[in-house]
């Protein structure tokens, strides 16, 4: 029975293969293809937009350069406008307050190792993305 069952299969096969054509695509098939791959390349790629736009920076600038311009020029006393007042930039109170401060010489290595490696992954990291994402 399943022989049978078999050879039925066989020459219904035989007979679809016969009758069947052979499909031959379109001549400009290639160029399509290429074509829907370039926009699916195009429309799922990243495009490099900083965290902190360029006007932002402005700003920022613009409020530090303001902070500063405000603290050398704003006193309390009336001083020349070609004398400046540096007193707000004392450090005394820091200084005091790190002087009875002791690191082992074990302790101060890995600081530096690790200021050094931090440094190095961020520019190997800048130079990665920069190669990445300005192509």
């Amino acid at each position: 029975m399943k022989n049978n069952v078999d050879e039925n299969i066989e020459k219904l096969l035989k007979k679809l293969v016969q009758t069947a054509s052979i499909e031959t695509p379109s001549p400009d098939f290639t160029k399509n293809v290429m074509s829907g791959i370039l926009v699916s390349k195009t429309k799922n790629s990243i495009i490099y937009q900083p965290i902190i736009s360029k006007r932002a920076w402005l700003l920022i600038s613009a409020g530090f350069i303001g902070l500063f311009t405000f603290l050398v020029f704003h006193t309390e006393n009336a001083y020349p406008a070609n004398q400046f007042n540096f007193s707000f930039l004392r450090f005394d109170k820091l200084l005091n307050s790190l002087n009875g401060l002791q690191v082992s010489s074990m302790t101060a290595n890995i600081i530096l190792l690790a200021f050094i490696m931090i440094s190095f992954q961020v520019l190997l990291l800048k130079s990665y993305l920069k190669k990445r994402y300005h192509k």
